[in-house]
């Protein structure tokens, strides 16, 4: 499956909140609570996720710093992920904090016009201004 395939059939949503809280989480052969929040550390943003499972509340683990973490939603997979954006490139993460597996590509480079899709969809939520924006598009590669 490829994630660009899914943002064009209109089934990747974007989750513009600092904490995301899933609910039934998959842990092992029970289901819990899985909180994922966003907080900055001196490099940059990370996430912590944190389970909740009969009230016991885990050690958050976290991720490596990124310049700008984004949740979103498949909806045809009903699958949450973890958008990380340094600079003008993007990874996208699961839940369990690992590449790859799911979509074919998951690492990606904004300043590849095969990736302008990606640039145009996430234009809001990247924290670039429209001069920025496009001197991108104008064409560095």
């Amino acid at each position: 499956m490829k994630f660009k395939e899914q943002i064009n059939k209109g089934l990747i949503e974007v989750i513009n909140e600092d904490v995301l809280i899933i609910k039934n989480y998959p842990f092992g052969f029970k289901k819990c609570d899985m909180t994922f929040k966003k907080v900055f550390n001196r490099r940059g943003q990370i996430i912590e996720r944190t389970s909740n499972l009969n009230g016991k509340i885990s050690k958050p683990k976290k991720t490596t710093s990124s310049r700008i973490n984004i949740f979103i939603y498949d909806r045809e997979l009903k699958r949450h992920f973890i958008l990380s954006v340094n600079g003008l490139n993007l990874s996208v993460y699961n839940t369990s904090f690992k590449c790859g597996g799911v979509y074919e590509d998951y690492y990606f480079d904004l300043t590849n016009k095969e990736s302008f899709i990606l640039l145009d969809f996430f234009k809001d939520y990247l924290n670039i201004t429209e001069e920025v924006y496009i001197r991108i598009k104008g064409g560095l590669k």
